[in-house]
């Protein structure tokens, strides 16, 4: 599957009631991409803005996965995070449940910035670390692993 803007209009999924719901549910065996070119998505206003227990890529939603209590959930399965503009979310990104992600060239900063831009839980996968490169971090890193619980990172 993949979620993309036509080029005549950008998709737009906003939650009917803000903090309620999910925008985009990948389901365990799915393989999804979530691509921002040419016209960007916008995911807003849900409890949770992308779910993934599949496979997930999203990249190049340039202004586009803000306002929702968590942007993008890893809860299993992979993800690979690149070029997006993820804002404005209680969390930004996080990775979970045995799931695992690279994230690169996303940025996390705006007026209104996340209260955590990225989480790597205690039940993450093997790899619990994501990879992180050439992003912009503007708020708060917290690792809630075995070897680096409730350690913050501004």
């Amino acid at each position: 599957i993949r979620v993309a803007a036509s080029s005549k209009s950008p998709a737009s999924l906003a939650g009917a009631m803000l903090g309620v719901g999910t925008g985009i549910n990948v389901t365990v065996g799915s393989i999804v991409t979530v691509d921002g070119s040419p016209n960007e998505n916008n995911i807003q206003g849900f409890a949770t803005g992308i779910k993934s227990f599949g496979t997930l890529t999203v990249a190049d939603n340039d202004a586009s996965i803000h306002g929702n209590t968590i942007g993008i959930d890893v809860s299993g399965g992979t993800a690979s995070i690149t070029g997006n503009h993820i804002y404005d979310n209680t969390t930004g990104v996080r990775v979970t449940s045995g799931g695992a992600a690279t994230l690169s060239g996303n940025n996390f900063d705006d007026a209104t910035d996340n209260g955590t831009d990225l989480q790597i839980t205690a039940s993450a996968g093997a790899s619990f670390h994501a990879a992180i490169s050439n992003g912009k971090l503007n708020g708060m890193i917290c690792p809630t692993t075995p070897s680096g619980s409730l350690k913050w990172y501004a």
